[in-house]
C-alpha cells in the first residue's frame, strides 16, 4: 500500500518518472518475494494433505 501511495505522488517530469520506475521495480520485487513465500507454503500444505490422506487410508 505504501508503494502505491509513493507512486501516485511521483511528479510528471524526469525525476518523477525515474522515481516512479524505481517504485515499480520495488513493487515487482515485493510481489516476487511474497509469491515465492506463498508457493512454498502451498507446497508444504500439499505435502501435509497428502500425508493426511495416506494416514486416513491406513485407519480403515
Amino acid at each position: 500500500m505504501q508503494l502505491a501511495l509513493k507512486k501516485r505522488r511521483a511528479n510528471n517530469n524526469l525525476a518523477g518518472a525515474t522515481w516512479e520506475a524505481s517504485i515499480s521495480t520495488e513493487m515487482e520485487a515485493t510481489t516476487t518475494r511474497y509469491k515465492a513465500r506463498m508457493d512454498a507454503a502451498q507446497s508444504k500444505l500439499n505435502v501435509l494433505i497428502e500425508q493426511r490422506t495416506r494416514l486416513e487410508g491406513r485407519e480403515q
